[in-house]
């Protein structure tokens, strides 16, 4: 997913937060983690003919990461936990570990939603600090949401919470109710103006031009290509013949016949 120009807008931002969220949601009720979110692993279609994407649509992609509550990890993640900044702490401790003791069952314990969510909110905010401006109002009640996803996903749920918990996807579906109550108290979006044509302030009948508006194609005339030779003028003045009175009037003399 690239940053573009359809995403400088608070409602756009949370809409995109609202469908990574039920994306999310849906794995989450699998007893999935996706481990890896981030926004290269989104993909969003764009219809043809239009300029802002279909956040419905929105697909994850690449789980080579991932984990499964039921199904053990049959080996250690091979990333380095150092160089990620978008997983939380707890959970690059436990990769650290599982790759010094190789024990990959150090990662299957701390499996849970929160993880997903802290990526989440370490996207939105990079996103934030790219398109909009700090301090606005959009930049505050968009905070609001990146630092909830960031607080619930920085907490490790211990065994306890994990057995208690009667949902996977607890946290998440609680975050898609929450963003979704936020967008639907969003003021709704203005309609486009319809742009009425501007009356001509002098009428077609008074124009001096041949056309009251401009031909969408020029005419095809000789003159309308330059010529291949250019003409050039005499140097010289031209004789004119003026007609004026004869001065002595014209002789005719008859032609002799010839004898045959």
């Amino acid at each position: 997913m690239q940053h573009t120009l359809w995403l400088q807008s608070e409602r756009a931002l949370l809409t995109l937060a609202y469908h990574c969220l039920v994306g999310l949601q849906e794995i989450h009720r699998m007893g999935i983690v996706h481990g890896d979110f981030k926004a290269d692993n989104l993909c969003i279609p764009k219809q043809q003919g239009r300029e802002a994407p279909e956040f419905c649509q929105l697909q994850l992609i690449d789980f080579a990461f991932s984990l499964s509550r039921d199904i053990p990890l049959r080996f250690v993640l091979p990333i380095d936990p150092d160089r990620i900044d978008y997983l939380p702490r707890f959970y690059k401790n436990a990769i650290r570990q599982a790759q010094e003791n190789k024990q990959p069952e150090l990662i299957q314990k701390v499996c849970c939603a929160e993880i997903d969510l802290f990526s989440l909110g370490m996207m939105m905010e990079k996103i934030m600090s790219a398109l909009l401006p700090q301090g606005s109002r959009d930049w505050f009640n968009l905070s609001r949401l990146v630092m909830r996803c960031k607080e619930i996903g920085a907490q490790k749920p211990n065994a306890l919470q994990r057995w208690l918990r009667k949902d996977f996807a607890q946290p998440t579906n609680d975050m898609v109710r929450d963003v979704k109550q936020i967008l639907e108290n969003l003021p709704p979006l203005k309609e486009a103006a319809q742009i009425e044509p501007t009356p001509l302030q002098t009428p077609l009948s008074e124009v001096n031009t041949p056309f009251a508006t401009p031909l969408s194609t020029p005419i095809a005339t000789p003159l309308a290509i330059p010529l291949a030779t250019p003409l050039v003028m005499p140097t010289t003045a031209v004789p004119v013949l003026v007609k004026q009175p004869l001065t002595s009037p014209i002789v005719v003399t008859p032609r002799p016949q010839k004898k045959w």
